[in-house]
């Protein structure tokens, strides 16, 4: 999972859970606070907002319902130094390493945008792996951020916008400060999460 502050806090952490107790799937998240597509599209992945979190799971982990999901590396604030360094701190050589059959997006959240530049890296490793975009959710200047995505989208065959806003609507009401999603929010997303499993092995999201 390429995401913001959400996939570091609650949202995230469910998401992989059920993916993982859904389908035989090797399992990548990576979540920078305050991030956008221009984070990631960045030469270097950096922690520059308010923290990071990594998560990894493997196809045969034995993973309870409410059993924490593995972090590999995180911090709980900025400290403005790169991240992944097992794979050289970038996103080229992160998808390079896992080539990922799936690749899900969540970003749009923050305006700090560089959507053409992210699919652009994405495609140069990962040509046909379908790409799944959540979000954005709620927030003021909704439809500049959608038409931004759909721009960036429109001209890929194999990639999908998930509506969030549609689904889950504000993602700060009722939010637990913890969690930045609660579990009611998280589960208006489980009619679609089936869409991110196919028979596939490996997983990156």
């Amino acid at each position: 999972m390429l995401g913001d502050s959400h996939m570091v806090g609650y949202f995230g952490e469910h998401l992989q859970r059920y993916l993982h107790q859904k389908g035989a799937f090797h399992i990548l998240s990576v979540a920078i606070g305050g991030a956008g597509s221009y984070t990631f599209a960045a030469p270097v992945l950096k922690n520059t907002c308010c923290g990071y979190r990594i998560r990894r799971t493997w196809a045969d982990d034995s993973i309870g319902y409410n059993s924490p999901i593995r972090v590999v590396s995180g911090a709980l604030r900025a400290n403005h130094m790169a991240i992944g360094n097992s794979w050289n701190k970038n996103l080229d050589s992160l998808l390079q390493y896992w080539q990922p059959d799936l690749i899900v997006v969540e970003l749009g959240n923050n305006r700090i945008d560089n959507h053409a530049g992210l699919i652009q890296k994405i495609r140069a490793v990962r040509p046909h792996s379908p790409i799944y975009w959540i979000g954005p959710f709620l927030r003021p200047g909704l439809a500049q951020r959608v038409a931004g995505i759909q721009k960036a989208l429109k001209q890929d065959n194999n990639a999908l916008l998930i509506p969030a806003w549609d689904l889950a609507g504000h993602d700060t009401s009722d939010c637990l400060i913890t969690s930045h999603l609660n579990i009611s929010i998280v589960n208006k997303f489980q009619p679609v999460y089936c869409l991110f499993l196919p028979k596939n092995r490996y997983f990156y999201l």
